[in-house]
């Protein structure tokens, strides 16, 4: 009888949990461009997630939301003056901080971590000082990072102080190195740096701007 209660728990420890009632949590809640490749051309998705903390500041968790609803209107509306330039630029993410209601939360263990998922049901924006810590244990910490190499005949190139053929070469960089990029100054020009897993957002300390076309996206 004991070893069938013991079996019987195991099997429900090993079920993903899930909770259907709303839950109010208080955090920061992210919106962000998903990169999506067809070869070289990126048509990105709008995504959400929330960085979950608790009274006393700590941030415990991040839930992945659906985002089948989002739209440009929840954008503007939720994230006020940071939302004109996140959504005509698509790339990047913007941050608010509130309370949110939540239903369905459910995760799933993946990679060595809890990989959770909700659905939205309300937000309001709060003044909290909460500070994201994005690469806490969480599989793809940086979803909307975009990484580049040198094309394959593109042996090395110049990285420029600014975004102009005239500009002060700053250093070169070869084929042996990955670039973040930070953000798209135009159609000609990227603003990067070398990738560097030891820091903040994989953003290494070497920066500056880089033709787009001796560039190819590796994500």
């Amino acid at each position: 009888m004991r070893k069938s209660i013991y079996l019987g728990l195991t099997a429900l420890l090993s079920v993903p949990f899930t909770s259907l009632a709303d839950t109010m949590n208080e955090g920061v809640l992210q919106a962000y461009w998903l990169p999506q490749w067809n070869g070289n051309v990126n048509t990105p998705e709008l995504e959400l997630r929330f960085f979950v903390f608790s009274t006393d500041g700590k941030q415990k968790k991040v839930i992945d939301l659906d985002s089948s609803t989002l739209d440009k209107n929840f954008i503007e509306k939720k994230f006020g003056t940071s939302a004109s330039e996140f959504l005509r630029s698509k790339e990047g993410h913007i941050e608010q901080s509130g309370n949110i209601v939540l239903s369905d939360i459910s995760g799933k263990k993946e990679c060595d971590s809890t990989i959770w998922q909700a659905k939205y049901v309300s937000f309001e924006k709060k003044q909290h000082t909460f500070k994201i810590d994005e690469n806490n244990g969480v599989c793809n910490s940086y979803p909307y990072l975009i990484s580049y190499q040198l094309k394959s005949d593109v042996k090395e190139v110049n990285v420029m102080d600014k975004p102009s053929d005239s500009a002060k070469i700053d250093y070169q960089i070869d084929n042996q190195h990955t670039l973040v990029k930070i953000k798209t100054v135009d159609a000609n020009w990227f603003y990067v740096a070398e990738y560097d897993e030891s820091q903040k957002g994989l953003v290494g300390e070497k920066k500056g701007y880089v033709k787009a076309n001796q560039l190819s996206p590796l994500n």
